[in-house]
């Protein structure tokens, strides 16, 4: 078993790869291969506080911000193989408490089992499942103790580990090497201790591919990012952005109507919908970069306004209190934070590229209002004369 696991887990990616890279792998990986043995020569036992994968990994991520990658590389295998300890003992206990006569007349159900295995003083399997279902939740495993043994099984991987070790190679220059990681840490995503971690595994994913040359993972990438977010395959929301954008003025400001009828708090995906937005007008495919622009928009200006309805303990932009645009333009420019925020991720771009895209599908009524509220409102000088700029354009 030690040797077959250290084959499959220590060095996954050797297909390829040229002599140099593995050399380094072997090096950096010797010290992990005794720990290995150390580890499997024996019964699985209780895993010390000081052994603990997090810990590990965490004097990994302390190392890789110093600058001493080649004791952060040897660490991530370290915490690796510790955290395949764990699981080991994990599923050993289990499996013991699972196989005791009692445990198996009183059924699978983990709130009927619980009494049982505190008379039993069964702590280890107690600490166990107390700790799982406080994360994760009774109904995640069904209530069945058959269950949680089988998610046990499959945290064998740790793709926080490979994610550092990616980085590490990608600062080294070894981009195959680094991509291949992420693509593991990437497809052992579903176990990750913090879920939101994957968006940060696949915008590396994308930032790689990006700076390697890769358009086709880049794209793909970015589309895992806004896969099920509720917004990119939601007909329903693009048919409603596309009859509003259509619009003619009539007395109705069409920026205003448009931000007072969509909401979506999918902000893991903004950056995405942005750089895909960009990707789709390069391809001359503009009613779909409008789509990817309108629903950055729509994101960011979510998160925007919740922001400021926390701080200001009112709405600042509501359907119901129809509040104008340029209330909120006020409100985010006497913000510094908000600002900052709106700039870095892109929003200001995002508002203008909106109303310059929506002009170039021939709704020009929307890009029109747009353009004239950043014009005359906008909190940020280079927005605001770059709509002005393209108004006078226009004319």
């Amino acid at each position: 078993m030690p040797i077959r696991y250290l084959k499959r887990n220590l060095i996954p990616f050797k297909e390829n790869l040229g002599n140099d890279i593995l050399k380094k792998i072997i090096f950096f990986s010797f010290f992990t291969i005794l720990f290995a043995f150390e580890i499997f020569s024996q019964s699985p036992s209780r895993p010390e506080d000081s052994f603990r994968s997090d810990r590990i990994l965490a004097r990994a991520q302390h190392a890789f911000d110093a600058g001493r990658y080649s004791e952060a590389m040897t660490l991530c295998e370290e915490a690796r193989l510790a955290r395949r300890n764990e699981v080991l003992w994990s599923c050993f206990v289990i499996a013991n408490v699972l196989n005791a006569p009692a445990i198996k007349r009183a059924g699978p159900f983990i709130s009927d089992l619980m009494p049982i295995l505190e008379e039993r003083e069964e702590y280890d399997a107690i600490e166990i499942i107390e700790e799982k279902i406080e994360r994760y939740g009774s109904d995640f495993f069904g209530n069945s103790l058959t269950k949680l043994y089988d998610y046990l099984e499959s945290l064998g991987d740790y793709p926080e580990s490979d994610f550092l070790l990616a980085k590490i190679y990608r600062l080294e220059g070894e981009y195959d090497l680094a991509m291949q990681y992420l693509e593991r840490a990437r497809s052992h995503s579903d176990i990750l201790d913090v879920p939101a971690v994957k968006f940060d595994i696949l915008y590396e994913m994308a930032d790689l591919a990006d700076v390697i040359g890769d358009d086709t993972t880049y794209e793909k990438t970015l589309l895992l990012v806004v896969e099920g977010d509720g917004l990119y395959r939601n007909r329903t929301m693009r048919n409603a952005i596309e009859k509003s954008v259509k619009l003619k003025r009539r007395g109705v400001d069409l920026a205003e109507y448009f931000l007072q009828l969509f909401r979506s708090d999918a902000i893991n995906s903004m950056r995405a919908y942005f750089e895909l937005a960009d990707i789709y007008e390069k391809r001359g495919d503009l009613k779909e970069s409008f789509y990817m622009t309108a629903f950055g928009v729509i994101v960011g200006f979510t998160h925007a306004v919740e922001i400021l309805d926390d701080r200001l303990g009112e709405i600042t932009f509501d359907e119901n209190e129809r509040r104008s645009l340029e209330h909120f333009f006020t409100e985010c420019g006497k913000n510094e934070d908000v600002m900052s925020w709106m700039q870095g991720r892109g929003l200001w771009r995002g508002f203008f590229n909106m109303a310059v895209r929506a002009r170039k599908n021939g709704w020009n009524d929307f890009a029109v209002s747009f353009l004239e509220k950043l014009s005359e409102s906008c909190p940020a000088p280079y927005w605001q004369t770059a709509a002005r700029l393209a108004l006078e354009e226009h004319y």
